[in-house]
């Protein structure tokens, strides 16, 4: 077994950690309306079946696993920039809005920071599935 095939591999058993973690932060989810909570649950959860599929996949040495679960993987890094955004929106909006006291401004500011941050970790997971030897063969 070389070094990228182990990589991968280290990586689907992040996935395999982290796929069923996505179906509960939408299972216990405290949006108002019934309709968004439904849509964010059926999303989170093919996220994850599709990921969890795909690295069970990268176990059994499936090619096109590692281009499916480096979908997912830039899907995870797009919501995490789009939340990123919505929260630096609200932060500026608690910032310079006279009736939003400073505590609630800190709060939003620092929910920014770990929204921010929380895509790094799967940006560099989707950039490491970014090549696998097969046969000694580079398949991009």
């Amino acid at each position: 077994m070389n070094k990228t095939t182990i990589k991968h591999k280290k990586i689907a058993g992040f996935w395999l950690l982290i796929a069923p973690t996505l179906v509960l932060m939408a299972l216990f989810s405290t949006v108002k309306s019934e309709t968004s909570y439904y849509v964010q649950l059926t999303i989170f959860s093919t996220i994850a079946l599709v990921a969890f599929i795909s690295a069970v996949e990268i176990f059994l040495n499936s090619n096109g696993a590692r281009r499916v679960l480096r979908v997912v993987s830039w899907l995870v890094v797009f919501y995490a920039v789009v939340v990123a955004i919505v929260m630096l929106v609200y932060s500026i909006r608690a910032i310079f809005n006279v009736g939003i006291s400073k505590e609630t401004g800190l709060v939003v500011v620092v929910a920014f920071g770990v929204g921010a941050t929380w895509g790094i970790p799967f940006t560099l997971l989707a950039r490491g599935l970014k090549k696998i030897k097969i046969n000694e063969e580079v398949v991009l």
